[in-house]
């Protein structure tokens, strides 16, 4: 076709205003923005299928519309029945999966292993958890996740708290250690287990590890420290139990020995 029977229209972008042209076709509508960016942008591409099929029905019709709207629903039955490699399971495999799911979204529903499977099985179901959290824990593969909003990052490690955080710069400029050299958060070699009240093991890992001195620090607010719970007793008898030195930092303390070291 010659270049000169080649229609242009020139057009402003209904986002961001730059001017634009396209190229004429009777059979297309007219195109509004500059770029796909700006469509997508512009565009509510999450709306309710209520609003689809409200939009669907001003524009191409009842019918045409219900029929576009169940396209799109098998369409998202069947993207859902793929797993992660992107392959479709049998028909077989969807029936043993639909079953085995029906009325069982969520085995625990808030309850302990011990209200769902017994004392038995729930011991057995611990163990096995903490024993794979430990494995994951000395390889460095997993770390606990819990964090508060302010725990801040230092020296590459994403710490728990900004306390955790006051007690490490303190220890370093106070005793001169150094962190991940003489000073280690969550070091491996102090990973130990604790029994609960119904013998159930668990792992604990302690916040700081100073070698030269075999002490594990853990960092707690005050108010903890001076009403401990069970759990945080049990901690440290296991701690003591396994030959280190054990004792809380906390806010209070942090203040009280640099008043020390200042009068000194």
């Amino acid at each position: 076709m010659p270049t000169g029977s080649i229609k242009f229209i020139s057009a402003n972008c209904k986002r961001c205003g730059i001017p634009f042209s396209y190229r004429y076709k009777a059979s297309k509508r007219s195109q509004v923005f500059c770029s796909r960016s700006c469509s997508n942008k512009e565009v509510k591409r999450n709306r309710s299928e209520k609003d689809l099929l409200s939009s669907w029905i001003k524009s191409i019709g009842s019918e045409a519309a219900d029929e576009k709207l169940r396209r799109l629903k098998l369409s998202k039955s069947e993207s859902a029945t793929r797993n992660n490699t992107g392959k479709n399971h049998s028909d077989v495999t969807k029936s043993k999966i639909s079953e085995s799911c029906k009325g069982n979204q969520s085995v625990l529903k808030g309850r302990t292993y011990l209200e769902c499977y017994g004392p038995d099985r729930a011991k057995q179901l611990s163990e096995e958890h903490s024993r794979k959290l430990k494995e994951g824990y000395a390889s460095g593969r997993i770390k606990p996740s819990v964090r508060t909003k302010s725990a801040p990052t230092y020296k590459n490690v994403k710490l728990r708290s900004m306390l955790e955080f006051r007690v490490i710069r303190f220890l370093e400029e106070s005793k001169k250690l150094r962190f991940n050299d003489s000073l280690f958060y969550e070091h491996p070699a102090v990973y130990v287990t604790w029994l609960d009240s119904t013998s159930v093991k668990h792992t604990y890992i302690p916040d700081l590890y100073i070698p030269s001195a075999e002490l594990v620090i853990e960092v707690k607010p005050q108010r903890l420290v001076d009403s401990p719970t069970e759990e945080m007793i049990k901690k440290k008898d296991a701690v003591l139990r396994e030959g280190y030195k054990f004792e809380y930092y906390t806010e209070r303390t942090i203040t009280c020995r640099l008043t020390i070291q200042k009068v000194a």
